[in-house]
């Protein structure tokens, strides 16, 4: 819907009207998002820097959810402590931050770049923490991930992301002695693999499994 209200110099009362307009051939856009997917591992204490990228072509569908399914690693208890429990992420403290972002986007002319933020369980049943990536003005994005242990693996929901088209998104959880995941050690042992899904805001699906490009260090 599209409101236009004019005032005139005059002084007389101003008039407003709307239109409605209904945009049509989104089911035909293209939507195939690629997935990949970096581990940079110190040996001695398993902390991991575990980076994702997820791009598209210029011109596809935007995505609407999207989920992602690592590798099991144990998340620290010392970083889990550092959950925040505020219902407007935007004003966590700084000690919540557990990584960055960066997305491309047409719309900007330069890259966005946010922070990755460790949240509280989205329910009581639940004993992994989520995570909320946050775009700063002038593009306020803010996606909210749910978290879930599944058969070995760490599945990580992004759910009712906006309707803005990214070419480039990545997404890092940093390493060091503020790493969120220990025991990586076990990404160079194995050919680890992780796996996207994703939903467009046209209906469109798609997923893809890709090898885990592990760099493993003393």
């Amino acid at each position: 819907m599209t409101s236009l209200t004019v005032v005139p110099y005059s002084g007389a009362a101003s008039t407003t009207t709307s239109s409605a307009f209904t945009p049509t051939g989104c089911s035909t856009l293209a939507y195939g998002p690629k997935l990949a997917v970096q581990a940079a591992v110190k040996y001695g204490d398993g902390s991991t820097q575990l980076t994702s990228t997820i791009s598209q072509n210029s011109g596809e569908a935007a995505t609407k959810q999207m989920t992602l399914t690592m590798p099991s690693l144990t998340p620290r208890s010392d970083v889990q402590s550092r959950e925040c429990a505020q219902a407007d992420v935007t004003t966590c403290p700084a000690t919540s931050v557990v990584g960055s972002a960066t997305a491309v986007s047409p719309l900007s002319a330069n890259a966005l770049t946010g922070k990755v933020i460790i949240t509280k369980p989205a329910s009581s049943s639940s004993s992994l923490p989520g995570l909320a990536v946050v775009f700063p003005a002038p593009f306020p994005i803010v996606l909210t991930g749910t978290t879930a242990l599944v058969s070995n693996t760490i599945q990580t929901t992004f759910a009712g992301m906006p309707d803005v088209p990214l070419t480039s998104t990545t997404v890092m959880i940093a390493g060091g002695s503020d790493s969120m995941f220990v025991s990586g050690w076990s990404l160079c042992a194995n050919n680890s693999t992780a796996t996207g899904a994703f939903t467009g805001q046209n209906g469109g699906t798609s997923s893809t499994t890709v090898p885990v490009a592990t760099t493993c260090s003393f």
